[in-house]
């Protein structure tokens, strides 16, 4: 199973236990298509023109979807972080912490996530991921040092 299904598979069962019914604003995709992946697939092969659109930002967001686990294993190398001890680590390092929270940043800051993507993918609440990203805008604008690092990483990944 790949991580989204694990985490799939985990809030399922966690709603079975807790009497909850599911979200139907679960499955939607890129704020326009209500399916699974494989429904998204289809439609991208049938319908998605073969070349970006200008006049068409929502396309375009469909037509450079790219896989989470892909991005943040990409940027977990670029910021040297071992994803196993972050995500399943109740307490971390404050060094940890912030290389957690850029890769937090770097995320939300493509607009391609949202909040509960990137906890579901770092095992820490939606609220958390809101939290993190406020403090790490804060260090961001006082510490340059910090900063120049962020936008090393940024330059360095393609999200």
């Amino acid at each position: 199973m790949s991580g989204k299904d694990k985490n799939q598979a985990y809030r399922k069962k966690v709603k079975q236990y807790a009497d909850e019914s599911s979200s139907i604003w679960e499955d939607v995709k890129h704020g326009l298509v209500y399916g699974s992946e494989d429904f998204l697939n289809d439609l991208k092969a049938r319908f998605l023109l073969k070349q970006k659109n200008v006049e068409l930002p929502q396309h375009n967001r469909v037509f450079r979807d790219v896989d989470p686990q892909k991005v943040l294993q990409s940027a977990s190398e670029a910021l040297h972080i071992d994803l196993d001890s972050v995500c399943k680590s109740r307490r971390i390092s404050s060094n940890e912490r912030e290389q957690r929270d850029l890769l937090i940043y770097l995320l939300w800051e493509s607009g391609r996530f949202v909040n509960r993507q990137i906890g579901s993918l770092l095992g820490i609440s939606y609220s958390n991921v809101s939290r993190r990203i406020s403090e790490i805008r804060r260090r961001l604008d006082k510490d340059k040092g910090l900063d120049r690092k962020y936008q090393t990483i940024k330059a360095q990944i393609k999200v």
